[in-house]
């Protein structure tokens, strides 16, 4: 049988079993305590992690101060790369104190207007120089009721994964369109019947990757090329998907090989 919300049981296919609404209700208080532990262990080691790293960073430029008329060339490039180390190693630290301060903070929303969002995230790129020769078709976007703050961290995440995996052989075409979720979509992703959802579909040109990795994007720290390709920690799309489960919401990805990247982002009307 399909799950209805009036129904008081469950039916899960694949094990064949019933599981009463009060037990599921359990199992996802359990599962939200996990994950609310889990990120405050993550927050204690960055916070733990980033005071010897300062030092470290303070060491270096004490020695090279005392050395730098006497540094042979090979310690100069040596100290270099340390100093290089270092700063990566900040910057991963920044992205999974990011990670894990998405669930210690609560949800505040506020009317977001999309199109506005969304403009001021291509203007921001535009200013620094982000991506060249890019080019963004923009449809008319939905008024959501969201953090302003999170979802200018969702779609500045979009951008800059469509420019760091752009072809190196044309410009990086991007598109952004809305549409209404139909019934039968609701039906797919097991949403309320009597609701309006609206769908976003971002899509780029950009190099693609297999659809056996449609899911595997979003697990935190999964990488599918070299850091030394592509840079990053592999932490943006989990953050991503972090924030839309946070919204009640959902994103997914769908791709082939070479022929870009499609992310589909679901939100509910404002209520």
């Amino acid at each position: 049988m399909n799950f209805n919300k009036n129904n008081m049981e469950m039916l899960f296919k694949d094990e064949n079993i019933l599981i009463s609404e009060n037990k599921l209700a359990e199992y996802k208080q359990l599962l939200s305590d996990s994950r609310r532990e889990n990120d405050q262990f993550v927050q204690l080691v960055v916070h733990d992690m980033k005071a010897p790293i300062r030092k470290l960073g303070t060491f270096i430029e004490r020695l090279l101060t005392k050395s730098k008329f006497t540094a042979d060339p090979d310690a100069a490039r040596y100290i270099d790369k340390i100093e290089n180390t270092l700063e990566d190693l900040q910057k991963m630290l920044d992205s999974m104190s990011a990670y894990a301060d998405l669930d210690a903070k609560p949800l505040e929303t506020t009317t977001v207007d999309l199109n506005t969002l969304v403009k001021d995230c291509i203007l921001k790129i535009e200013k620094h120089g982000g991506a060249t020769e890019m080019q963004v078709e923009l449809s008319e976007l939905p008024i959501i009721m969201a953090n302003r703050n999170e979802m200018k961290n969702l779609f500045a995440e979009m951008f800059t994964n469509a420019i760091k995996f752009k072809s190196k052989s044309e410009a990086l075409q991007i598109s952004i369109s809305s549409d209404i979720l139909s019934v039968e979509e609701k039906e797919i992703f097991n949403l309320a019947a009597g609701k309006i959802y609206h769908k976003i579909i971002f899509r780029d040109n950009g190099i693609g990757f297999s659809k056996d990795y449609n899911q595997k994007i979003f697990q935190p720290f999964y990488r599918l090329h070299g850091k030394s390709t592509y840079p990053g920690y592999g932490l943006g799309l989990a953050i991503s998907r972090k924030i839309m489960n946070k919204h009640e919401g959902s994103i997914f990805a769908e791709a082939g090989e070479k022929r870009g990247a499609t992310f589909t982002i679901i939100f509910s009307e404002i209520s």
